[in-house]
């Protein structure tokens, strides 16, 4: 009796020896969702920018027309010296019936825009950029349009004020396909 009692707490021992040193502490897994990306300090991904202007005409000893307007540029930033992207906007001309042959005061640009800083905006909350539009103004006709300015804000979060001369193909009462110069400020905000 006492050879088996001795083997049988013997084996306890084992046991409880057994047990204790397989007491591991495990961490969690790692949780199965995407890796957070900080899009603010990003160089390359989508751009967005919404802008709204007026300007006029500034041909002398023509008659000139003011507008104003409002245009949406989705695209692709390459880094901060250069981004690419297709706009659409919206543009009212006021009193245009005395100039256009068009019977609506509406035109709707449709274009490609070209931007890029001047300066590196890594140390600056204000730096110079620049832009080039190229496209139609449905119900008007062909334009481009290069713009300089000013950024203020963070590399991807800025505020843009600039001003653009334009150059636009239209029909006037006088002349179809008449090449009219615009002078306009643009003012918008860009991510």
């Amino acid at each position: 009796m006492k050879k088996i009692l001795l083997t049988l707490l013997c084996a306890a021992m084992c046991i409880v020896c057994s047990a204790q040193e397989n007491t591991v502490n495990r961490l969690p897994d790692a949780p199965k969702r995407p890796v957070y990306k900080d899009h603010t300090v990003n160089q390359t991904g989508y751009w967005f920018s919404a802008e709204g202007f007026f300007g006029t005409m500034a041909d002398p000893n023509s008659k000139n027309l003011q507008f104003i307007g409002a245009q949406f540029v989705n695209g692709f930033r390459l880094n901060e010296f250069l981004r690419g992207g297709v706009g659409i906007g919206l543009k009212h001309y006021f009193k245009s019936d005395d100039l256009r042959t068009s019977a609506t005061a509406l035109g709707f640009p449709l274009y490609a825009n070209l931007r890029g800083n001047l300066l590196s905006q890594n140390d600056r909350e204000i730096v110079p950029f620049w832009s080039v539009e190229a496209g139609t103004e449905i119900r008007s006709g062909y334009f481009v349009s290069p713009l300089v300015g000013f950024k203020i804000g963070e590399q991807r979060s800025s505020f843009t004020v600039g001003v653009s001369y334009t150059m636009i193909q239209m029909d006037t009462k006088d002349k179809d396909d008449d090449i009219r110069n615009c002078i306009t400020l643009k003012f918008g905000y860009e991510f």
